[in-house]
């Protein structure tokens, strides 16, 4: 259930398209940022490459991530709000004595004659409103969709990807998976409903083969699970099993990209910065 509200949203609020270009505008902020605002910003980076550019974070773990304390990132987080670095979403925790956490959105760091361009943009943009709330309403996922809507996607069918090899594949797959379990084309097809639903947001994210391999997994999970109690819904089950299924290859990506990226983007930032403290070295 803490999963489900931590990122059931969080597909509204993303800033950026991919993780590269999350990568790219965080970079764009190492020479306006002190050394503690860059660690906090990188640190928020972190977690915001499953919902591209949002993570939803408390006060305590931020600290606790980069050994500073909770009042040196609040003074952190202040200054990158001021830039514009970052954009700040209060919540609450659903449950009696939450104490919440907070959505941090990650910014663009264009220059100044970029955002002027964008500014512009933006403004002929505002002529298609109803496209852009189209857009918003697809960005809706199955994070947050109770057993009631799950019921209520429509049956995927093959017709649906004719003129689409991209999906015509994966489709054979799951499809072909489900029935090693139940012989019921219906609901094998909505459960690949419910899959599209959960990666429509993240699969530009993550390589189609990851994202089928964690459907399939889950998928068995789902079955196998039925052979030791009793499920009153298949397709809501799956629901639950892919989206913690979808976390878990979230965070072996986030790690992945830290593990790769961090140390060589931030040597050599502190190399063309050598007044600054190399955070990265206690680490390790």
């Amino acid at each position: 259930m803490e999963n489900n509200y931590h990122f059931g949203h969080l597909a509204n609020y993303a800033t950026f398209d991919n993780v590269e270009e999350l990568n790219h505008h965080v970079n764009g902020f190492r020479d306006k940022t002190t050394s503690t605002e860059f660690k906090v910003l990188w640190f928020i980076s972190k977690y915001a490459v499953k919902f591209v550019g949002a993570a939803h974070l408390k006060l305590e773990t931020i600290a606790n991530g980069i050994s500073m304390s909770i009042k040196t990132v609040q003074r952190a987080i202040k200054s990158l709000i001021d830039m514009e670095a970052i954009q700040k979403v209060n919540t609450t925790r659903p449950i009696k004595g939450g104490q919440g956490a907070n959505i941090y959105q990650i910014q663009p760091s264009y220059d100044l004659d970029v955002q002027a361009q964008m500014s512009k943009r933006e403004c002929d943009e505002t002529q298609h409103g109803s496209n852009v709330q189209q857009g918003k309403s697809e960005k809706q996922t199955a994070y947050s969709l109770s057993n009631k809507s799950i019921n209520s996607i429509n049956t995927y069918t093959a017709q649906e990807t004719d003129g689409d090899t991209h999906y015509s594949k994966p489709y054979s797959s799951f499809i072909k998976t489900v029935g090693y379990f139940i012989d019921d084309r219906k609901t094998a097809s909505k459960m690949y409903g419910i899959y599209l639903a959960q990666t429509k947001h993240i699969k530009n994210s993550f390589d189609q083969i990851s994202l089928l391999d964690t459907a399939i997994s889950a998928i068995r999970t789902t079955f196998l699970t039925t052979k030791k109690k009793e499920i009153k819904s298949i397709t809501g089950y799956f629901n639950g099993v892919l989206d913690r299924k979808l976390d878990h290859l979230y965070m072996q990506t986030m790690e992945q990209t830290w593990d790769e990226n961090a140390n060589e983007d931030m040597n050599s930032y502190y190399s063309t910065n050598p007044t600054l403290y190399n955070w990265l070295d206690d680490c390790v």
